[in-house]
């Protein structure tokens, strides 16, 4: 039988010692939204941490529940497919703050307020959200896979528009 199409859901869930992902604030010591708990924060301002695919799908799902969510990319554009990105640019609720640094998260039991710094111009922000979620950090585990499909730098699959691979 030959394979016709393939999911791999690669991904290490902490980043190894030395990954360009390892040296971002300890975010472990806050309280974080998960999915579920999208309607505890009905109409109420959240932030989602992090562009690609993950993120933008948490903020827009988020969508159904907050007023606004904010999704903060530390690159110059968003890393989510295409089909992902446009939808994040055309929604009414979704605001897109690309070329940010996460510097602090501020709490005292609940999250009072984000940090962010314009990687550009050096300019910090504060966010003031009722609820994050944090969806960077993961480094893929595509090694299996390197010498059958195209990776970038960092060993991400990459992939067309449409979510097609370089393998024939």
């Amino acid at each position: 039988m030959l394979l016709q199409r393939c999911i791999a859901g690669a991904w290490d869930p902490v980043p190894p010692a030395g990954s360009p992902r390892r040296g971002r604030p300890d975010w472990r010591r806050h309280p974080f939204l998960r999915p579920c708990d999208g309607p505890f924060y009905k109409d109420r301002e959240v932030v989602v941490v992090g562009g690609g695919n993950n993120g933008v799908e948490e903020g827009l799902f988020l969508t159904k529940f907050a007023s606004k969510a904010t999704i903060v990319e530390f690159m110059e554009q968003l890393g989510a497919s295409q089909i992902l990105r446009e939808s994040a640019e055309r929604h009414s609720k979704v605001k897109i703050k690309l070329g940010k640094a996460v510097q602090e998260f501020k709490s005292t039991g609940h999250l009072g307020s984000i940090i962010v710094q314009d990687r550009a111009t050096g300019e910090n922000e504060e966010l003031f959200p009722a609820a994050a979620s944090i969806f960077i950090g993961l480094d893929p585990n595509t090694a299996f896979v390197k010498d059958l499909v195209e990776t970038d730098k960092y060993a991400f699959i990459t992939t067309s528009g449409t979510m097609e691979t370089s393998l024939e």
